[in-house]
């Protein structure tokens, strides 16, 4: 089967952001899969497949997992946030 995904990355502030997204669909709301906390979206690629068949989806690699660096530390929620909200924007992403 091929792939629905394709790959991309955008720098942000002190980091870059890997991310994986199907084809835009202008119709629809994307949907943006957040991965969990010490893991990235290498375990969700089956379901991200199967999801990017109706849907338009964004998965990003959190900054400092996986394929996304960031040289500091990040130890709160609220600076994850701001990084998503970067993210987006760059994104043109409401």
């Amino acid at each position: 089967m091929n792939s629905q995904l394709t790959n991309h990355q955008v720098d942000l502030q002190d980091c870059t952001i890997f991310y994986q997204q199907s084809k835009l669909d202008s119709s629809s709301t994307p949907i943006l899969l957040l991965h969990g906390w010490g893991i990235s979206t290498e375990p969700y690629q089956e379901v991200l497949e199967l999801l990017a068949q109706h849907h338009t989806i964004i998965a990003p690699d959190l900054p400092s997992f996986a394929r996304s660096t960031y040289s500091g530390l990040i130890s709160d929620y609220v600076s994850y946030s701001k990084f998503l909200l970067s993210f987006l924007s760059v994104l043109d992403l409401q």
